[in-house]
């Protein structure tokens, strides 16, 4: 690893600004189908979305990264399989703002489905 591989604070921080304007687009992806679940993205998904590696996606959801107020966040996943995680667009959003995000909160709202966290 070399000094270039190294993302600066402002690099992701444009990446998420980037994520959290394509949030605010009226059917941007957030939800599903009428404001059912929000959408699940694979690794690779996140990594093209934020513009960094694979490894880096993998990096954040096992060790996380300084969160706002202190301590370590981590990219919240769903684990269908233990090969490919899936992230909801609202933890990566929370993610990307140094936020720690509550997987339970996504099954609230949608009572014919429970979303294990």
């Amino acid at each position: 690893m070399t000094r270039d591989d190294l993302a600066t604070v402002g690099y992701i921080n444009d990446c998420f600004q980037a994520v959290l304007a394509r949030l605010d687009q009226p059917g941007a992806g957030a939800a599903g189908p009428a404001g059912g679940p929000p959408q699940l993205l694979s690794i690779e998904q996140v990594a093209q979305e934020c513009g960094v590696h694979r490894a880096t996606v993998q990096r954040w959801i096992k060790q996380g990264k300084p969160g706002r107020h202190g301590g370590t966040v981590k990219l919240r996943a769903y684990y269908f399989s233990s090969a490919e995680p899936r992230i909801p667009w609202p933890a990566l959003a929370a993610f990307g703002q140094g936020l720690d995000f509550d997987l339970t909160t996504l099954d609230r709202g949608a009572p014919n489905m429970r979303l294990a966290g």
